[in-house]
């Protein structure tokens, strides 16, 4: 098995108060040939205190900056510009993997040469519970979202070819994932 390197980019603007979820799922994560870069919008709560605080823990794998944006999709960009991994993974700072072994139980997908975007079930907390929601037929990417975009890690090389088009404030992953399926890339 190939060690391939993963970047995991979390973007944020003033979420101090949930980011921590985040940023210790991917501490925990057992496979560690992994970066760790956070994009912060000049958050004007405490974000960038805990950033300099969890640094540390990252011994090296972590990187950041706080700098005003555009907006989620421009810091995603961003974030796609910083990184060196091969497949980009977002994160955002109200998002947390499932359990430690979420990069480790995908890595041999990733190391498939043919496969281009990867992606699974997404659990969601609500107020009744947890529910898991499971990835539909790729055709639905004809006219919207099949999966949850922090469910997918995507070859970084796409994510340059093809960025998050800001003209789309809510719906820039989707216009990708669209690109991705229309271009005939391999999920």
């Amino acid at each position: 098995m190939k060690d391939i390197k993963i970047t995991i980019v979390t973007v944020t603007f003033n979420r101090a108060h949930i980011i921590k979820d985040a940023i210790e799922g991917v501490l925990r994560q057992k496979y560690k040939n992994y970066e760790y870069i956070v994009v912060d919008g000049k958050s004007k709560d405490n974000t960038v205190e805990l950033l300099k605080e969890y640094e540390p823990k990252f011994e090296g794998r972590m990187r950041w900056i706080s700098e005003p944006d555009k907006g989620l999709y421009d810091a995603m960009n961003k974030g796609v510009r910083l990184c060196h991994g091969e497949w980009v993974c977002f994160m955002n700072a109200g998002d947390t993997f499932a359990s430690p072994n979420c990069l480790s139980l995908i890595i041999n997908e990733l190391s498939n040469p043919q496969n281009d975007v990867v992606y699974g079930s997404v659990n969601v907390i609500k107020n009744f519970g947890m529910i898991t929601v499971r990835p539909r037929g790729l055709d639905l990417l004809r006219r919207k979202m099949a999966f949850c975009h922090q469910a997918s890690l995507s070859r970084r090389s796409l994510l340059i070819e093809h960025p998050f088009n800001l003209e789309y404030p809510i719906v820039a992953d989707y216009d990708f994932f669209h690109w991705c399926y229309t271009s005939g890339k391999t999920f």
